[in-house]
């Protein structure tokens, strides 16, 4: 079928999602792993497959004969970066000159908003939200800032994974995770590894440190 001559060494990887949970330490039952990046990657582990609810990926996993149950959507990082890219261009440059990434200067921009009231949101939906729902980004003033709505961006990236975590859990074959792992660009960031930890109310190990 492969062409290959009998005997030729055959390697099996994995793909990105179990790549992801594997690197980020996901091995027990009782743990949560979430993934931010392009997309919204929320995992657990069984025993046995997970049946109800019915997860958007679901595969054997290369530890403990588990199985990885996965609530997948567009709805993370992704809209960081599409923002960075089409609006944020010139303070990318700014930070490149400076040796920083725009994420690291997005970051601090945040933490600088977090102790001002604002009532800005974001619905992090630019490629693909509920029901074909658009993204979009309310609330605004003429006193908001850019960090404001960076802000408004990292909160709602965080709570759409937060309504993936619950949907994972909602099932009778739902796991019962006490601990949860990080992983992906959120992961690198201080002030946004706390919103997932604050959000999920678990004590989260992120790729780079811990948060409660």
């Amino acid at each position: 079928m492969t062409g290959l001559v009998a005997g030729t060494p055959v390697a099996r990887g994995v793909y990105d999602v179990v790549g992801c949970s594997l690197a980020s330490g996901l091995r027990e039952t009782d743990q949560l792993g979430v993934v931010a990046g392009t997309f919204s990657i929320n995992s657990t582990l069984h025993a046995a497959p997970c049946l109800d609810p019915r997860p958007t990926l679901q595969c054997p996993y290369p530890v403990g004969g588990l199985y990885l149950a996965t609530i997948a959507t567009p709805t993370s990082a992704s809209n960081l970066e599409w923002l960075c890219k089409t609006m944020l261009q010139a303070e990318a440059d700014k930070a490149l000159e400076a040796g920083r990434s725009i994420y690291e200067v997005c970051s601090d921009l945040v933490e600088q908003a977090l102790d001002r009231e604002s009532g800005a949101m974001f619905l992090p939906y630019l490629f693909g939200g509920p029901d074909g729902a658009p993204g979009a980004l309310v609330g605004l003033t003429a006193g908001a800032s850019l960090a404001d709505v960076l802000r408004a961006v990292f909160e709602g990236i965080t709570l759409a994974h937060r309504t993936d975590i619950d949907f994972l859990l909602s099932g009778p074959d739902s796991a019962r995770p006490v601990r949860a792992t990080l992983a992906g660009g959120p992961s690198k960031s201080d002030v946004w590894s706390q919103m997932f930890a604050d959000a999920i109310g678990l004590p989260m190990k992120s790729a780079r440190r811990s948060s409660r």
